[in-house]
């Protein structure tokens, strides 16, 4: 099979069910821009790029974004419990989960479905991928599977319109020839845009919309029902939006990080370290100190810290602290690429 153009509106419905606010600015950029997307053939290694106007992708890749939505979620079950209490008790993650009884199952839970993500790169094809019993397919009927379920399928929705905002910008750049002349610059650019996308008019539109949309309600009673938070569940709805839209912008760079090569995490000529992408996409959001995002956030993060050093301590005096230690450790451990790639 060679590669098969698809309608845009599939891309710009997911982006438009992520920021209805910004309808206008994207059909300006669609009119004016007119990228084109493409679906190409399963290979080894994951696809997600572009050339000129052109954005290609694969099956495998975009079933592997769906996986690692729901492996997030495992994590956030598995994680919030020790970012909660580690600030409750002034204590680091590593030692919360010393004397968490359950934590072995929890584990088990999420780096089932890393491990296969892992090995996804070294597939021929999407069918190679092993497939979970309890894990529903994109396709699933959405009324059939739980609401913790819907809430990660709302999540890797938001996530999927934000990896193409990001190619988006690439074609951008590349009609109007103004890219910023380095490639890690380039690559956080479009990081920023597809970030600033979904999150800079917040505010005007919660201040808009009548009602909480049911999606994000399903994904706040999720989160309020794991977490059993202290706190009004009538919290301002532009907290909550901005909350929902930044967790999704997190998984899209969990995402870009897990099918980027190990030797490309710290760095090159042509990518930025992933420490760096991480700040600009979730350092930089501008969300409450306490906002539920930063936990999400966290447990990501520290899942990776914990893969790249079990023993590595994280902790921190606030939620969103604790994120930015995480990306700290992430930094110093990430593993030196040789100089031939820098």
């Amino acid at each position: 099979m060679s590669q098969q153009i698809i309608d845009s509106s599939l891309v710009e419905q997911a982006i438009l069910d992520s920021a209805p606010e910004r309808a206008d600015r994207l059909h300006e950029i669609l009119e004016h821009y007119r990228p084109q997307f493409a679906v190409v053939p399963d290979s080894l290694g994951f696809v997600l790029k572009t050339k000129g106007n052109l954005i290609k992708f694969n099956d495998k890749t975009m079933k592997t974004l769906w996986m690692l939505a729901h492996a997030a979620w495992r994590i956030f079950e598995c994680h919030s419990p020790h970012v909660l209490l580690a600030i409750r008790r002034g204590r680091s993650i590593t030692e919360l989960m010393a004397i968490d009884r359950g934590i072995e199952t929890a584990l088990a839970s999420f780096e089932e479905l890393l491990y296969i993500v892992q090995g996804a790169a070294k597939a021929g094809s999407a069918s190679e991928l092993e497939w979970p019993d309890d894990l529903p397919s994109p396709s699933a009927d959405r009324s059939t599977i739980s609401v913790k379920q819907q809430a990660t399928f709302d999540l890797a929705i938001m996530a999927t319109a934000y990896v193409f905002l990001h190619e988006i910008q690439h074609v951008i750049f590349n009609k109007d020839r103004n890219a910023p002349a380095a490639g890690p610059a380039l690559e956080l650019a479009c990081d920023a845009f597809a970030r600033d996308f979904l999150l800079a008019e917040v505010r005007s539109y919660a201040e808009k919309a009548p009602r909480l949309p049911i999606s994000l309600k399903r994904l706040t009673f999720a989160i309020f029902a794991r977490l059993l938070l202290a706190r009004p569940v009538w919290s301002k709805k532009v907290d909550l939006i901005l909350m929902k839209r930044a967790m999704a912008v997190s998984l899209g760079s969990f995402f870009v990080y897990e099918i980027t090569a190990t030797a490309v995490r710290a760095g090159n000529q042509d990518y930025p370290p992933f420490a760096d992408r991480f700040e600009t996409l979730i350092g930089k959001v501008d969300a409450k100190e306490n906002s539920d995002f930063w936990v999400f956030a966290a447990t990501l993060l520290f899942a990776e810290v914990r893969r790249l050093n079990p023993r590595q301590s994280v902790r921190g005096k606030s939620y969103r602290e604790i994120c930015i230690a995480a990306i700290d450790a992430i930094r110093e451990t990430t593993p030196e690429v040789v100089i031939a790639n820098r």
